[in-house]
């Protein structure tokens, strides 16, 4: 235990100090603990080495005392540290207190990974690193505080996940521009998981090509793997990218599949003229937005006839995925609002992209699963409070207030 003798005169002048100078008499009262803690971790280690040279005079080992070396190690809350380690002659004592190859607190290391994961780039952290720990850290160094967590996300991400029945599935792929030999941009595979309780999860990410149903199917194959039942999933979300429906069917035969109405429509509505598209939404948003499956297609009979001469093109491409667009009927009623679109991970998506935008390159592939598992589990908290069928999600509006022409 530290303890800090004061005497009332010095009491006084501290208190002047403080009137004074706050700031300046905060910084030498800092100083001189910092002073005194650096002494007592010396004084603790002349206690450990006392120890440990008895323990060798015991094993009729002939050893002494070798004066002191100087280093300096940084703490949390205090800064960087001048502290005398004791020595032994034959070199064959070693503090468990300042490991050798250690240069600060642990926690400091803690601090500046989460600062990095939070958004703080390498640089920004450098230069502001002697004002938070009161040491200098290179780029290099913030850059390996990093590294220290990849063996944390890593087991994160082989997690095992038979621990809950896994209702609804959501996929998607984004883009980040990773260095590797060299910089380009690489598709990550997303997945999110809803139980039977309506709360979402994170199942996993992995780098492969968006495009490929063969990096889709080891995605899918590695979930299934760590625990995900394939004969729980009942529904896989998607925005139908090339392979992956056919994919998601061979894995989870009893589950159906919804196409995301926002993407589709977005579809539909490139293959829409400009002035047709007024009298086109509203009844393509009855297809949507209807009381039951009938009804959808009675509304989908309507369109078509209206405007099958007109564009064939845009009926023929909102048709032939009609039943996939259609799937989230047979659900409870009030998930539907959840289960029309993949607006839950794009909205996952989002947040990895504005995380990463201010990095412009990725360092790797196990800097970009560091941040993503980091977001990945800060949003799932924030899903804790809206679960899938609750009136805290947010749904989706019709198309009329929300596609544009830039859209």
């Amino acid at each position: 235990m530290l303890l800090v003798e004061l005497h009332l005169p010095e009491v006084r002048v501290a208190l002047e100090r403080f009137r004074s100078d706050p700031v300046g008499a905060m910084d030498s009262l800092v100083t001189g603990w910092r002073k005194q803690f650096g002494q007592a971790l010396t004084r603790l280690m002349e206690a450990e080495i006392s120890i440990f040279l008895g323990e060798e005079a015991n094993n009729s080992v002939q050893n002494s005392r070798n004066g002191y070396t100087t280093r300096h190690f940084a703490i949390k809350g205090l800064g960087e540290l001048e502290i005398r380690v004791p020595r032994d002659r034959k070199g064959r004592f070693e503090t468990a207190i300042l490991p050798a190859s250690q240069r600060y607190d642990v926690r400091i290391q803690q601090e500046m990974a989460l600062m990095y994961l939070g958004g703080m780039s390498t640089r920004t952290i450098e230069l502001m690193s002697e004002r938070m720990f009161g040491r200098s850290f290179s780029a290099q160094e913030v850059s390996e505080a990093v590294g220290s967590l990849h063996d944390e996300v890593a087991r994160w991400r082989a997690r095992r996940l038979d621990d809950r029945r896994w209702k609804y599935m959501f996929l998607d792929a984004t883009n980040f521009k990773m260095r590797r030999k060299d910089v380009g941009r690489e598709p990550v595979l997303v997945a999110i998981g809803v139980d039977e309780e309506g709360r979402r999860s994170v199942l996993g990410f992995q780098a492969g090509d968006k495009e490929s149903s063969r990096s889709w199917d080891a995605f899918l194959g590695d979930l299934i793997h760590r625990g995900v039942d394939p004969a729980g999933v009942e529904l896989g979300l998607m925005d139908g990218l090339p392979g992956l429906e056919q994919v998601f069917t061979t894995r989870f035969r009893k589950a159906r599949t919804q196409r995301c109405q926002v993407h589709k429509a977005v579809n539909v509505l490139v293959k829409v003229p400009k002035r047709i598209q007024p009298t086109f939404i509203p009844m393509m948003n009855e297809v949507f937005y209807n009381e039951s499956s009938a009804a959808s297609r009675e509304a989908f009979s309507r369109l078509s006839q209206r405007f099958q001469r007109v564009c064939p093109d845009g009926v023929e491409c909102l048709e032939k995925d009609l039943d996939a667009i259609l799937a989230f009927y047979a659900f409870p009623k009030a998930e539907w609002p959840s289960l029309r679109s993949t607006n839950p991970i794009e909205r996952l998506n989002k947040e990895f992209k504005r995380r990463t935008k201010a990095m412009e390159v990725l360092g790797g592939e196990k800097t970009c699963y560091a941040i993503l598992a980091y977001i990945s589990m800060r949003m799932e908290k924030t899903w804790k409070k809206a679960k899938i069928g609750t009136s805290n999600v947010v749904h989706l509006k019709p198309f009329q207030a929300r596609l544009t022409q830039k859209t």
